[in-house]
């Protein structure tokens, strides 16, 4: 009865309170809640403002929803924003536009395309000519935000793009191309770019030169860079002299030591930046304790200029990389290692420095009573020892630790734990056990094979494991022994994604029956050493596991040679096919994957040998 009043409760609320809850939900969600509930909701989801984030969606659900659309024409007026995603196990985007044509969502705002570029830009180029079409498609649009990998297109032939007013580069983007941005987007006020790309010293000589393509509406900007895409000081200030209104700047840049002259910052900011009044930054650089150029560098970002306007600045040295960096931190990730001193005004350490961090890399070395570094939002955490070259053993990871680490980290938000570093030992089960009882959120568990197989001696932790870890993903040595296999699929269940690499393709047998709770199954296998008896045995297995067969091929990128590897004898369930990216260098294997699925992979790593990798 209690059940049933709380029911009539919601269903009393008034259309009004209905309709801001709505707001903090996906389209999907809400479709899948409510449709056909009863008249009045099935009426109430058409008629609001539809928000449509497809990246972790399954393929089920997503077919589902594009038939709704087919079925409903009216839903395409009501969806303000779409995000597609290349990642998933399906390619959402080509399956999406081979359906629907962009121009049909008439009040579509915002578009997100989101590709794994490292993929596409290696084996499959017809990507950014793909990405190209999508967005000129949108040239007429009234789209406002845009977020793409890489954008090429040739704006000359289009009309400028006017409405749009928020530009994300996930990838790639080079200053020239920036500058057309400002020309041909001319109402942009956001702009981020992943990856910033110099120029040859005359092409910036030339950009200089010109007054045209000033980005007057632009009031925020944010880029990253590397030693490979970052060009030099020049290469920013040649943007940023476009930019007269900009009132926002977040920069991120390693190893580029023209980024560290504070003298040249303050000149541009007097100069041409008038309106500036949030900089984020963090320039890093590897370099040796001797080197006091750097901290000296270091120095003069804590002058005067920089307090007057509230730019707050620490400095992180340690045994080979120095690092500074405004307050609070603006990355979300963080590497602590041992001997790292901060400096900063002590007036400001209470400013909650740390509070965007939630990926954390915890050196053993660096846990002890005196850290000064506390993370209060981490939810990915990795333990690892400092690499030394003339240490042959490193210390464990021992229960002292976890005192210390409970005053460095707040483990109550922490859902991901990675001790699979070749380098770090436990000292027994026992620490694993009370590291995860303080952290009781943690549900995902990279960990080496020699290290759980130990696990094993202790039932508590066991058992504990098996209640909590839903994700795992065990690096280092395969599992040679069937028995192996079938003990920690006994022990761990509830396991619903599992990475390993076995042995021989019959394990792959042992995993199906064994895990009956996985979401996905994705095998797939190289036909450079596999026979061919071994293909049909995988295909069998698959039509006797209930699990859909289908064939493809895709080739990989190889920096060392021309030749290809051909992609042949997939395996999929109804969820949807696999798309992933892989390279092959001396035998070793690297994939990449999402969070929201499961891979099986049966790879051959050596010549006459068959192995597998669930992943």
């Amino acid at each position: 009865m209690g059940d049933m009043q709380d029911v009539m409760k919601f269903e009393l609320l008034p259309n009004e309170i209905l309709l801001e809850c709505f707001k903090y939900l996906n389209g999907t969600d809400i479709f899948y809640a409510f449709d056909f509930l009863n008249n009045r909701y099935y009426n109430l989801i058409r008629s609001i403002p539809l928000r449509l984030n497809f990246r972790h969606v399954q393929k089920s659900t997503f077919d589902q929803f594009c038939e709704q659309i087919l079925s409903n024409p009216g839903i395409k007026n009501r969806i303000r924003s779409l995000h597609l995603s290349h990642e998933t196990v399906y390619d959402q985007i080509s399956t999406f536009l081979s359906r629907f044509s962009l121009d049909q969502f008439l009040h579509l705002r915002s578009l997100c395309l989101a590709v794994d570029y490292e993929g596409y830009a290696r084996k499959d180029m017809k990507w950014a000519e793909e990405i190209d079409n999508i967005v000129t498609a949108l040239s007429r649009s009234n789209i406002q935000s845009l977020s793409v990998p890489v954008l090429e297109l040739n704006f000359a032939v289009l009309d400028p793009f006017t409405s749009v007013i928020n530009l994300t580069i996930s990838h790639s983007c080079s200053v020239s191309r920036v500058c057309l941005f400002f020309k041909y987007l001319p109402k942009l006020q956001y702009l981020s770019i992943n990856y910033l790309k110099g120029c040859d010293w005359w092409k910036i000589d030339e950009l200089n030169s010109t007054n045209e393509h000033t980005a007057t509406h632009l009031k925020q900007l944010i880029v990253r860079g590397s030693p490979v895409y970052f060009g030099s000081f020049n290469s920013l200030e040649t943007i940023l002299r476009k930019t007269p209104n900009l009132s926002s700047l977040t920069i991120s840049v390693e190893n580029d030591l023209e980024i560290l002259n504070p003298q040249d910052w303050q000149r541009l900011i007097e100069s041409v930046l008038p309106r500036l009044t949030n900089f984020q930054f963090k320039f890093g650089m590897t370099y040796l304790r001797k080197d006091n150029d750097i901290y000296k560098r270091f120095e003069h970002f804590q002058n005067d200029f920089w307090y007057q306007n509230h730019w707050y600045t620490e400095c992180a040295l340690s045994k080979s990389c120095a690092c500074i960096y405004t307050i609070p931190y603006p990355s979300n990730e963080y590497t602590l290692i041992s001997y790292t001193e901060r400096y900063c005004d002590v007036s400001n350490t209470d400013l909650g420095t740390f509070d965007k961090v939630t990926i954390l890399t915890l050196s053993l070395q660096s846990i002890t009573t005196t850290c000064e570094h506390y993370f209060s939002s981490v939810n990915s955490l990795t333990l690892d020892n400092d690499y030394e070259r003339s240490i042959d053993t490193y210390p464990p990871l021992e229960t002292k630790h976890i005192k210390s680490l409970k005053m460095i980290v707040n483990l109550y938000n922490l859902k991901q734990l990675d001790i699979s570093s070749c380098l770090l030992d436990i000292e027994s089960p026992l620490v694993l056990l009370l590291i995860m009882k303080e952290a009781s959120n943690i549900s995902s568990l990279k960990i080496r094979k020699d290290t759980l197989l130990s696990l094993f001696s202790n039932q508590d932790v066991c058992e504990y494991i098996s209640k909590n870890i839903t994700e795992l993903d065990v690096l280092g040595d395969y599992f040679y022994d069937a028995y192996e296999i079938m003990k920690v699929c006994k022990r761990f269940s509830n396991i619903k994604r599992l990475k390993c690499y076995c042995d021989g393709p019959k394990h792959l047998l042992l995993v199906i029956n064994e895990l009956v709770k996985y979401s996905k199954m994705k095998v797939f296998s190289f036909n450079t050493h596999m026979p061919i008896q071994t293909k049909r045995w995988l295909q069998n297995q698959a039509l006797e596991a209930n699990i859909y067969s289908s064939k493809g091929n895709c080739d990989t990128y190889d920096d060392t040679s021309d030749s290809d590897i051909d992609f042949d004898e997939c395996i999929y369930n109804s969820d949807g096919y696999y798309t992933d990216d892989y390279d092959i260098d001396d035998y070793e294997y690297y994939y990449y994957e999402n969070d929201e699925r499961l891979d099986f992979n049966v790879t051959d790593f050596r010549p006459g040998k068959q192995s597998l990798a669930f992943c």
